[in-house]
């Protein structure tokens, strides 16, 4: 991926943390393929309730807000 690219020309990496979320351990494993760094699950990483709006799609949340 194009960004795990970037990041390691202009960055130097010795821990890799991302929650317990499949999109985010995704996320996090080009950036371990790219550093050759384990991914550190932290469920505390996880993101908060967002009340009304979670679990909804995207757009279905965002019909929501407008109102």
């Amino acid at each position: 991926m194009a960004v795990a690219s970037f990041i390691k020309e202009h960055y130097i990496i010795s821990r890799l943390y991302a929650s317990t979320l499949t999109r985010a351990k995704q996320t996090a494993q080009y950036l371990s393929d790219a550093f050759g760094t384990e991914i550190i699950l932290e469920e505390d990483l996880m993101e908060f309730n967002n009340g009304l709006l979670a679990g909804l799609p995207f757009e279905e949340a965002r019909k929501n807000i407008r109102k």
